[in-house]
């Protein structure tokens, strides 16, 4: 996808060309920058990257607080782990950072960093960027049901991956991260993220693992929020809420209002100024597709396919204009 950089859009190009001699594929990584400022005639940009050493380019990521600067996210292999007669490579991972100025892409120093960035942001009250990654966890694990494999084994192993998020600061004037916390989603997988001032709120259900291992038929699921206070530079331990609706996307949000997006339904506001008691204010029938979302002071409007624009209030709870 392309990214909006300090008047230019970039992306990372990847191509890959099978030779059939050796059978092995060869990998060619670009960055593709557009300028696109007043008065400039968009023109494609080409900027080679080198080999990522036995690993691989996983994409940009855009700053939040410096618009003339993002991230490129890529690893490198540095070795192998055997664990009980399985290979697992090992990575270090890296965020790339680039300036986008005078229709040049200057790289900066790598900062290595636990897992792929997915997000920054703007300490409120100390003007620190802080950074949100991810990595995965693995665990292995004996399954001892009657299954396809109890033919041959009276039980089998495998392993199974849990996704993990961590808070970082990054040091000032530094090429330095500093970690600050980490939280495992032991059998829940994770949908969305938003980060709203110092909160951030993601969405996810249990896994299909969790279901298995209580017992419970997988059928009908509800989505979740978990919702961290990240005051004090701290990944705060999350609260959990039951939205009762299956498929939902989180929006956007603004001024301790979040916005929902409930499949086939509508969009639900609600308060999260208290991340412990969450509570609806309103809700915005659409039965479709409710996408783009822009936010003033007091409202927000939400295109909402066939039933137009939705205007809907922000500072008490009411029902949403249509």
């Amino acid at each position: 996808d392309w990214n909006s950089v300090n008047g230019a859009l970039v992306k990372l190009r990847i191509q890959g060309d099978y030779d059939y001699g050796s059978q092995k594929y060869t990998y060619t990584n670009t960055l593709l920058s557009i300028a696109m400022g007043p008065g400039s005639t968009p023109t494609l940009q080409e900027t080679p990257l080198p080999s990522a050493e036995g690993g691989s380019y996983l994409g940009v990521v855009v700053d939040e607080i410096d618009p003339s600067l993002f991230y490129l996210n890529h690893r490198k292999l540095v070795g192998t782990k055997q664990i009980n007669d399985h290979n697992f490579n090992l990575y270090k991972y890296f965020a790339q950072p680039y300036r986008y100025a005078n229709g040049a892409l200057l790289p900066e120093t790598p900062i290595n960093i636990p897992g792929r960035l997915m997000r920054t942001y703007l300490d409120v009250g100390s003007s620190t960027r802080m950074m949100l990654t991810s990595d995965y966890a693995y665990e292995l694990r004996e399954d001892m049901k009657e299954t396809e494999w109890t033919k041959y084994y009276s039980s089998y192993y495998f392993y199974h991956h849990y996704e993990r998020l961590h808070l970082l600061r990054q040091v000032p004037n530094s090429a330095l991260a500093e970690l600050r916390g980490s939280e495992t989603f032991k059998n829940w997988d994770v949908g969305d993220l938003l980060l709203l001032d110092n909160k951030l709120i993601m969405s996810g259900r249990y896994s299909y693992q969790y279901y298995e291992d209580q017992g419970i038929p997988y059928e009908y699921q509800n989505t979740q929020l978990r919702l961290f206070d990240l005051s004090g530079q701290k990944l705060g331990t999350p609260f959990t809420s039951e939205l009762g609706a299956p498929y939902i996307q989180l929006m956007g949000g603004h001024a301790n209002r979040l916005l929902i997006r409930i499949s086939n339904e509508g969009v639900l506001v609600l308060d999260v100024t208290d991340l412990t008691k969450p509570f609806g204010l309103s809700f915005a029938q659409s039965f479709g597709y409710s996408t783009h979302t822009v936010f003033t002071a007091a409202r927000a409007y939400v295109a909402a396919g066939d039933y137009g624009l939705l205007e809907i209030p922000l500072a008490e709870p009411s029902l949403a204009i249509q």
